[in-house]
This record gives structure tokens, sequence and C-alpha cells, in this order.
């Protein structure tokens, strides 16, 4: 009688369970890294990366899109006055955060620095007590606060996911430590004397003067090669609506050649443009949100922004 051979076992069969196991949990960790990592504003970026570190004093850290130029370090004195937002009015900028933690309201130093420096604000990182960085060298002092928010044991607090503050972490690494563009801003000629209601004397922020030690340096190159010549018109019923947009175009390269009111209201950021594929409507388009109409009459300008109530 013909012997009837047993099967061959399945190459399936003989792959252990642990293996399965493993398998199993490094395609869960890929699929967690690759949501975590596509939408990182530090993975393959488009625009500026920058950051509000609440240290003492304040700090706002830009990474521009190309990875080899210098990281920008700015340190902004506590004591000096700025608009809140909101219509909370002036307060030393040392003194914002308390401000948010008794409104609930964790990005309001990030937005007061926005507004400020007139540059989109991407991320910020906080402490329950401010790290005061070095006098000697502020900057090694905040590479080395950011490089420890790499740890995911970091117990400060912030809107960067895992992935971004990794990213981030690396992208120091590389760096190396000359590769840092430093704006220590001083007090004196940033501001002007202005008196509260009981008499005490502060120093407020003048914008205009803290526009022109900035002047080039969130600039994008490209948008400035442009040369777009942009009108912006006050659609809302705040004041200095307009002026506060035209900062933005201006900080980034765009050229205002003019500031005036629309003769109507409108809701959101309006661009009407010729051309539609400039970069800097690109710009105003994905990180302030505005929206775009081409319209081939924008008069003495190549685009015209109305700036709404709810910008």
């Amino acid at each position: 009688m013909r012997k009837i051979r047993p099967r061959k076992k399945s190459v399936f069969y003989k792959i252990k369970p642990a293996w399965i196991f493993l398998g199993l949990v490094f395609f869960v960790v890929c699929i967690f890294l690759l949501i975590n990592l596509l939408p990182s504003p530090f993975w393959f970026p488009k625009w500026r990366v920058t950051l509000v570190l609440n240290t003492s004093p304040l700090a706002v850290v830009s990474f521009a899109p190309d990875s080899k130029e210098p990281v920008l370090v700015i340190t902004i004195p506590n004591d000096l006055y700025v608009k809140v937002p909101n219509e909370y009015g002036y307060y030393p900028l040392g003194s914002v955060e308390r401000l948010a933690e008794i409104e609930q309201k964790p990005d309001l130093l990030a937005r007061t620095v926005e507004r400020v420096l007139a540059v989109k604000i991407t991320g910020w990182i906080k402490d329950p007590q401010p790290t005061t960085l070095s006098s000697d060298d502020k900057t090694k002092a905040v590479k080395d606060y950011l490089l420890k928010q790499a740890s995911p044991f970091s117990k400060s607090s912030t809107n960067l996911t895992q992935i971004d503050r990794l990213l981030m972490a690396l992208r120091l690494i590389r760096l190396g430590g000359e590769r840092f563009q430093r704006v220590w801003l001083g007090i004196g000629s940033l501001s002007h004397d202005e008196t509260l209601a009981d008499g005490t004397i502060v120093k407020q922020v003048d914008l205009e003067a803290l526009d022109r030690v900035l002047e080039g340096v969130f600039t994008d190159s490209q948008i400035r090669q442009e040369a777009l010549i942009v009108e912006v018109r006050n659609g809302s019923q705040k004041s200095f609506a307009a002026r506060d947009f035209a900062r933005y175009v201006s900080t980034i390269g765009g050229k205002v050649t003019a500031i005036n009111n629309a003769p109507a209201q409108s809701e959101a950021c309006i661009i009407a443009v010729a051309d539609a594929k400039r970069k800097l409507i690109a710009y105003l388009k994905e990180i302030l949100g505005c929206t775009v109409t081409e319209q081939s009459d924008t008069g003495s300008t190549e685009a015209v922004i109305f700036v709404g109530e709810k910008w």
C-alpha cells in the first residue's frame, strides 16, 4: 500500500507568536508615526516655523523653510508693555501668561507676541515657572531648553506634538552651535513712555521702532523679489485693523503702498488680485486664512486686501 506523506507545514506555521506580536507592534508604531509626522510643521516646511518660549526674557525662535539657513533667536524684555488681543488692553509681557491662566486661554501669550511682531506663531512652550536664560550665552540657553523638550518626560506645556519636538531637536543638532541669527531687543530703543491711570510711567512698545529693528529678519526672499504691490483696506469696525494686517504683509516681504477704509463691511479677510499664483497670496491664504478672488481691475495696485471683522 502506498504511504501517504504528511503535508509540509506552512512557513507561516513556523513563525512564533512572539514574532507576530512584534510585527503587529511595529506596524502600529509606523502608523502612529505616519499620522503624527505628516501634519508636522517641521516636516518639509513651506513657511517659517516660529515658536514662543515663556522664558525670562521671553524668547522667540524661528526656523526658516530651508534647513541650511540659521535659526533666528529673538529675546524681548518681560517688562515691555504690549497690547493683548481680544480687548484686554496693555500688559507687561511677563504678565500675559498669568492673564492667560486666569482667562483659560493657553495660546494668549503666543497670539500677543504674534501681533507685536506681525509674524504668524506656529507653536508655544511654557513652564509653570519661566526658565531664566543665562545672561552669558542666551543662544546656548535657548538651544539647550529646546533640546530638553524632545524628551517624552518634559513637564512643559505646549501645543507641539512629540514628533514636532523630536524633529525640532534633530534640526538643532544638525545645525551645530554657530548657525544662529541673534536679535536681542532692548527696551530703551523699542518703547516710549506711557502714563497709566494711576500716574505710573511705563515703557510701552513702539511698533514703528520695532519694525525698523526687525526689518528683513522674517522676509521671504521670493516674496520680496516678486514685489507684489498691495493696498490694505479696513472692512471691520476695529480701529487700526488694516494697519495691523499691513504689518504682516510687510514683514514677510510684501510691498504695501496704501492703507484705507473699505466702503463696505466684510466678515472675513478677502483678497482681490489679478494673479493669484503669487507666493504672497499663497501665504496670506494658507497662513492667515484669507479668501482669494481673481479680479482684473484692482486700481493702481496689483492686489487689494479687505480685512474683515473676524480676522
